[in-house]
């Protein structure tokens, strides 16, 4: 079985993650203070696997 994403795949996630990255985190954070370190794991994570590929 192929688990690779396929590029349009890909390109769905990305834009996702901008909107996540760009719109709601920021909003969030002015909603309920500065993220917890979990939170913050979680989007450097992201961030770098962003930058991987």
């Amino acid at each position: 079985m192929d688990t690779r994403i396929n590029t349009t795949q890909r390109s769905e996630i990305m834009q996702c993650w901008h909107v996540l990255q760009h719109e709601l985190l920021p909003e969030l954070k002015s909603e309920v203070g500065a993220l917890t370190p979990k939170l913050k794991q979680v989007v450097h994570t992201l961030e770098w696997r962003q930058a991987a590929h």
